[in-house]
C-alpha cells in the first residue's frame, strides 16, 4: 500500500513540475508506461476481463459480428490485445484502434489498423464512421470536464445512428473493509481528487452520456456486476430495470447462483408492474437465454395471454421470434378467439417470409400459389398450435379459404370447396367447430364461465381459455332476434334445466349475466327456487384481462331458497333484484342490479337497460 501511495505523490509531484506540458501528459495513466511490465500488466487484465465476462464485450451485437461488414474503433487500444482477440473471433470486421503511446503490436491481422492519436484532439475518423465503439480502463487518464466536455461528444460523432457505444470502467473502491483498508482508500482518493481525477466517476457516466444529448436514457444499459466480484455486495436500487436484466444475464452465464437468486427476487419484487408492462421485452432480452429463469419467463407469457393487446397487432409483433411466437401458441389461457390468432399468424408469416413490415393490411389475394407454398414453409413449425376446433365454421369461407393450399400443405384439412355459396366441407376431424352462436360472448368467455360453473374461480392454475369447456352453450333466445318480452322467454327458455342468461349493457356495453342451474319456470304468482350453486356475475367489457376484470358474486348461504324467482311476467330474476328483467312487455328497459341475496354488486347503477341478451341452455358433454 506504501508503494501505490508514494507511486501516486511522486506522478503528482511530476505533473505539479510539468504544468507547461500539462495538455500532453493529463490524460496519460497514473499507471500507463510503454515498459515491459505495464504490457505484461495490461495483456493480464485483459484476460481477467474476458475470463469473467466469457467473452470480449456485453454489447448485444455477437450476430452482426458474425455477419461481418462491421466498422469498430477501440479507443485507448493499450496493447491491442482486445483489438487483435475481436479480430480473430470476428474476421469479417474492420478494426480501428487509436492510442497515445506505441505499445501496439507490430505483427497484426491484416483488417486492424493501429493510429498513435491524442483524444484530446479529436479523433481522426469522419462522423458517423463505426458501428461499435469499445474503451475501458481510461477513469486514470482522463478528467471529469474531459470525458464530459470533449470525449463523450467524439465519441458520438464518430458513432453511427442505431450504433453500440461500450464504456467498461472499474469504481477504485472496496466494500466490507476494515479500518486499515478504509484509510488507504482516503488516502487514494484524496490523492486522486487533489488532481482532479475521479475514481468513482463509472457513477457519472450515464449522466454525462445524456447531458450530451445523443444518448437516451432509455438506451443506456450499466452493468454492475464488478462490484459483486470484487466485493461480494451489490446495490440495485439505482439501477433501470433493463441493467437488472443484463445482470440476471452475466450472473447466470458466469454461474454465481448467489447473485442471480439475489438479482432474480429483487427484479421480482421491486420492478413487477414493469414487469407486467414489457412482457416481451424480458422474453426477448434474456429470459429464453436463461434456463434458470422459468419462473420469470411463465409470468412473462401469462401477462401476455392475460393482455394480448401488448403483443398482437403492435409495430413488434411481427418481429417476434419463432421460438416466442411458438410458446404463446402453447398456451391454454391465451384470451384471443383462435380466429384472430390466426389472422395475427398469417401476418407474422408474411412478414417473415416476403420481408414487409406491415403485413395488416396485406391482401392474401395478391399471393400466388408459389407465394403461399414459401409462406407455408415459414409457418410449419407455428400451424400445428393453431385450434382449429375452435373456429366457427362460418368464418371457413372468408378467413380460411384464401389459405386452402397451406391447411392441405400441413394436413388441416382434406378441402374447402363452395356450392351456390355454401360452404360444402370435407374438413378432418381437426377443425370441428365449437358450437357457439352467440353474438355477445366469445369461447374465452365461455371457459371462464364453465370454470365458476364447476366452482374452481380459485384455482389460478386452472386458465383453459383455449381449452374446449365440457359443456355446450346451446342458444335458446336472443332478444334482438325473438324478442325482450317475459312471455317468448318463458316459451323458449322454461324446463330447460341448467341456462345461462348473458346481458350486454345498453350504453356501457358491459357483459353481465347469471347462472340458474335449475329449470325456468312460469306460475301466475311466481314462486322462489332453492339454489346453492346459482351465481351472477360481470366480464368487464369482455375484451379486457378477464381475470381482472371480471367479477363473480355466489348466492349467499343463508339465502339459497331465494336464487331466483319465477313467474309468467317477469324474465330471468336472481336473488331479490340483484338481478331482475322483471318487465312484461319489453325485458330491455328498466331491469335492476343490487345487492341483497348474492354477496355483491356486479354492476354500479342500480337501474339499466340492454342491448341485447341471450340465454343458453347448458348442456354437460359425455
Amino acid at each position: 500500500m506504501g508503494n501505490t501511495i508514494t507511486k501516486i505523490k511522486k506522478y503528482n509531484r511530476n505533473n505539479r513540475n510539468n504544468r507547461n506540458n500539462r495538455n500532453k501528459n493529463q490524460h496519460k495513466s497514473l499507471f500507463n508506461n510503454n515498459d515491459d511490465e505495464t504490457i505484461d500488466r495490461l495483456q493480464i487484465l485483459h484476460h481477467f476481463y474476458r475470463d469473467q465476462w466469457k467473452g470480449n464485450f456485453n454489447a448485444p451485437i455477437k450476430e452482426m459480428l458474425k455477419n461481418g461488414g462491421l466498422m469498430i474503433l477501440d479507443v485507448g487500444s493499450g496493447t491491442g490485445t482486445w483489438t487483435c482477440d475481436m479480430s480473430t473471433d470476428f474476421p469479417l470486421n474492420l478494426y480501428f484502434g487509436v492510442e497515445i503511446l506505441p505499445i501496439f503490436p507490430h505483427e497484426k491481422p491484416r483488417n486492424i489498423v493501429f493510429l498513435i492519436n491524442d483524444i484530446l484532439e479529436g479523433l481522426p475518423f469522419r462522423s458517423n464512421s463505426f458501428d461499435y465503439i469499445h474503451l475501458r480502463f481510461m477513469s486514470l487518464s482522463l478528467k471529469p470536464d474531459v470525458w464530459q466536455d470533449k470525449l463523450i461528444n467524439e465519441l458520438a460523432r464518430v458513432l453511427r445512428p442505431g450504433g453500440y457505444l461500450e464504456i467498461m470502467e472499474n469504481e477504485i473502491t472496496v466494500s466490507n473493509r476494515g479500518p486499515n483498508v478504509q484509510e488507504f482508500f482516503d488516502r487514494v482518493h484524496e490523492e486522486l481528487r487533489s488532481e482532479g481525477y475521479n475514481p468513482t466517476i463509472i457513477k457519472l457516466m450515464k449522466e454525462f452520456l445524456i447531458n450530451s444529448g445523443s444518448f437516451k436514457n432509455e438506451d443506456i444499459k450499466h452493468t454492475v456486476i464488478h462490484s459483486y466480484l470484487y466485493s461480494g455486495t451489490i446495490s440495485l436500487e439505482q439501477e433501470h430495470p433493463t441493467t437488472i436484466l443484463d445482470l440476471l444475464t452475466a450472473s447466470d452465464e458466469l454461474i454465481l447462483l448467489e447473485l442471480f437468486t439475489h438479482v432474480k427476487e429483487y427484479f421480482f419484487e421491486k420492478h413487477n408492474k414493469w414487469i407486467r408492462q414489457h412482457p416481451l421485452q424480458i422474453l426477448y432480452h434474456t429470459i429464453f437465454r436463461i434456463e434458470n429463469c422459468l419462473e420469470l419467463q411463465d409470468l412473462c407469457l401469462e401477462i401476455i395471454c392475460e393482455n394480448p393487446e401488448l403483443v398482437f397487432g403492435t409495430t413488434a409483433f411481427t418481429a417476434i421470434e419463432e421460438s416466442v411466437l411458438i410458446s404463446i401458441l402453447k398456451r391454454d389461457d391465451l384470451q384471443m378467439d383462435e380466429i384472430d390468432l390466426w389472422d395475427y399468424l398469417i401476418q407474422w408469416g408474411i412478414a417473415h417470409t416476403f420481408n414487409i413490415k406491415s403485413s395488416s393490411n396485406f391482401n392474401p389475394s395478391l399471393l400466388s400459389q408459389n407465394d403461399l407454398l414459401e409462406l407455408s414453409e415459414t409457418l410449419k413449425n407455428c400451424v400445428p398450435y393453431i385450434r382449429f376446433n375452435h373456429i366457427n365454421i362460418k368464418d371457413l369461407p372468408s378467413r380460411l379459404k384464401p389459405f386452402e393450399i397451406l391447411l392441405l400443405n400441413h394436413k388441416k384439412i382434406s378441402s374447402i370447396t363452395y356450392n351456390n355459396n355454401s360452404l360444402i366441407n370435407n374438413i378432418n376431424n381437426e377443425i370441428t367447430s365449437f358450437p357457439l352462436d352467440s353474438k355477445i360472448i366469445k369461447l374465452k368467455h365461455v371457459a371462464h364461465i364453465a370454470r365458476w360453473i364447476d366452482h374452481q374461480e380459485d384455482k389460478n392454475n386452472i386458465r383453459d381459455y383455449r381449452r374446449l369447456p365440457i359443456y355446450d352453450f346451446k342458444i335458446l333466445l336472443r332478444g334482438s332476434r325473438d324478442d325482450f318480452s317475459a312471455s317468448t322467454f318463458h316459451k323458449l327458455c322454461d324446463n330447460k334445466n341448467a341456462t345461462v342468461i348473458i346481458i350486454k349493457v345498453f350504453g356501457t356495453r358491459e357483459i353481465i349475466g347469471g347462472y340458474n342451474p335449475i329449470s325456468w319456470k312460469g306460475g301466475f304468482f311466481g314462486s322462489w327456487m332453492k339454489s346453492q350453486d346459482s351465481f351472477i356475475f360481470s366480464l368487464g367489457d369482455g375484451e379486457n384481462n378477464l381475470r381482472e376484470s371480471s367479477k363473480l358474486c355466489r348466492i349467499k348461504p343463508e339465502n339459497v331458497n331465494m336464487a331466483v324467482f319465477c313467474a309468467n311476467m317477469r324474465g330471468p330474476c336472481f336473488g331479490y333484484r340483484d338481478l331482475w328483467m322483471p318487465n312484461f312487455n319489453n325485458l330491455a328497459i328498466n331491469c335492476d342490479s343490487d345487492c341483497n341475496y348474492y354477496n355483491g354488486k356486479i354492476i354500479e347503477p342500480k337501474n339499466f337497460d340492454i342491448e341485447d341478451y341471450e340465454v343458453f341452455q347448458i348442456i354437460k358433454r359425455e
